[in-house]
């Protein structure tokens, strides 16, 4: 249980390291991406059949 605790922190203050450090782009919430995948597989697959 430790240990696991222990990764969780030390991946969160990595994770906020990283974020302040570098320019890292902002992450979409699940309904946005979900919706930009969907369109994309969309767009794929109309390109396919008109070939």
């Amino acid at each position: 249980m430790l240990k696991g605790l222990l990764c969780f922190v030390a991946g969160v203050y990595a994770g906020l390291y990283i974020d302040q450090k570098y320019k890292v782009p902002e992450v979409h919430d699940p309904a946005a991406l979900y919706k930009a995948v969907t369109d994309y597989i969309e767009q794929f697959s109309k390109d396919g059949k008109d070939k």
